[in-house]
């Protein structure tokens, strides 16, 4: 029988303690379980860790990395005490050696190493969602009840005339209705602008320069249409602004029309807004960074899904399983052993070089991919087998020579002048030849031995097909 004391306990526990269970792929599960490692402790104990650090809000430094930053202090700390060992010598020499400028040096240095690793990416965030329904009234609550409206910059209108809440709301409603109804037409648009907060300013100064940066969004991405509204602070690391934006221009018969490169060109416009205008925000440049410093050429989308923690985009595993392809590829055969196995095919359109999925059936090109340079070691498969090609000829030429009776000697001469002129052709150095006469031959290469593989597959489904008919 349990005592009641021990009752109690567990029902406290039930209370106090939540268990949530989570399913991880294979491939997951090896990346866990390894990092658990490093650090010494179980899975389940490194997952709990990673959530405590991020509600804490406060950065996880493995192990290995705490090790690291403790020799790096202690390496500092040895540099200081031989600056203080110099400093006692100069005395003793009565030689003036102001050491106060070097500790002060090596203790910046120190700060500003600690400062780098618990330092959190800053970035403005935007976003837009669509509505294809007349949800005026929704939104506009949820975003004035979110607000705590103690400022003047806490609301935002534009091209809105109406200051009561209904009027506003019906204003929105009546101008939607000068738009033809479609299916799946969108009505208004939720976005939201999002800005980390800053050590260096107070909440208002905060508040003033995000106002600022609303209004220089508004006036770029929907100057002529009904926008409204409000400011949440609630929130300890950002300070966001929610916008209802109507989908027409004011009083226009027809949904304004913002393609996504317009749309990544007013984002693109606005980060740079802000850091020329505002630079004590200290918004990192996420939006306008160049290509060397981008590690590869993710969608926005994924970049999002990735900074939340979840799945890899379709792309970025494609991108990830061929680069591995390429890197454990030591044949034409093996190459495309290792595509099949992937349920991959390669593809060639004009100059480009692509590859198809076959499980969803998406099309994704090299230069897309941005494995170009990864690429050039299925390049150098292609070589040998293309020199070993020529080596061949060249023998058997010699081998049918020799073969052949004395006939004249003309016909020697003839025959030695163009063995010395097939010679002085294969003597010539690989930098006589173009980048394009290379990229070509390449490419026809991988062209033909895509198509013997093909062939051979398709040899092997028909010769299954006549077992199954005898």
């Amino acid at each position: 029988m349990v005592s009641e004391k021990r009752k109690q306990y567990l029902d406290d526990y039930i209370d106090q303690r939540k268990r949530i269970n989570i399913s991880l792929s294979a491939e997951e599960f090896s990346k866990v379980s390894y990092l658990a490692d490093l650090n010494k402790s179980k899975p389940t104990s490194f997952i709990t860790q990673l959530v405590q650090h991020h509600l804490n809000k406060s950065p996880f430094i493995s192990s290995h990395l705490q090790d690291e930053i403790k020799e790096i202090k202690f390496l500092l700390r040895n540099v200081a005490n031989n600056i203080n060992q110099i400093a006692h010598r100069s005395n003793t020499l009565k030689v003036m050696v102001d050491e106060r400028d070097l500790l002060m040096q090596l203790k910046n240095l120190e700060e500003g190493i600690a400062t780098f690793i618990e330092k959190e990416s800053r970035e403005m965030i935007i976003k837009s969602m669509s509505r294809k329904h007349r949800s005026f009234s929704q939104l506009y609550h949820y975003m004035k009840n979110g607000s705590s409206r103690n400022t003047d910059y806490d609301y935002f209108s534009h091209n809105v005339y109406a200051r009561k809440d209904q009027d506003i709301i019906n204003e929105f409603a009546a101008n939607s209705r000068k738009v033809k109804a479609r299916k799946n037409g969108n009505y208004l648009f939720h976005e939201v602008i999002a800005i980390t907060k800053s050590k260096q300013l107070t909440l208002e100064q905060e508040k003033e320069r995000l106002f600022d940066i609303v209004r220089s969004y508004v006036d770029r991405r929907c100057k002529n249409n009904l926008v409204v509204g409000y400011m949440h602070d609630e929130k300890d690391i950002n300070l966001h602004f929610h916008l209802m934006i109507s989908s027409n221009e004011l009083d226009a018969f027809k949904n304004q029309r913002l393609t996504k490169y317009d749309f990544d060109k007013t984002k693109k416009e606005l980060e740079r807004y802000v850091i020329e205008k505002h630079p004590e925000l200290e918004q990192d440049i996420i939006m306008n960074a160049k290509k060397e410093h981008k590690k590869s050429r993710e969608s926005n989308k994924g970049a999002e899904v990735k900074r939340k923690g979840g799945r890899l985009e379709k792309k970025e595993h494609m991108v990830k399983t061929l680069n591995n392809i390429f890197a454990n590829s030591r044949s034409m055969d093996d190459y495309f052993k290792h595509l099949e196995q992937q349920n991959f095919e390669m593809y060639n359109r004009g100059s480009a070089i692509g590859f198809i999925n076959k499980t969803d059936g998406k099309k994704y090109r090299l230069k897309t991919l941005a494995l170009e340079e990864q690429f050039k070691q299925v390049d150098e498969l292609i070589s040998p087998t293309a020199q070993t090609k020529q080596n061949s000829n060249t023998k058997q030429d010699h081998e049918s020579e020799q073969q052949e009776p004395n006939k004249d000697q003309s016909t020697k001469a003839e025959a030695a002048q163009k063995q010395q002129k097939s010679d002085s052709q294969q003597d010539q150095p690989d930098s006589d030849l173009t980048k394009k006469q290379t990229v070509e031959q390449n490419k026809a290469e991988i062209k033909k031995a895509r198509n013997e593989q093909q062939k051979s597959t398709s040899a092997k489904t028909k010769g299954k097909n006549k077992g199954f008919e005898r």
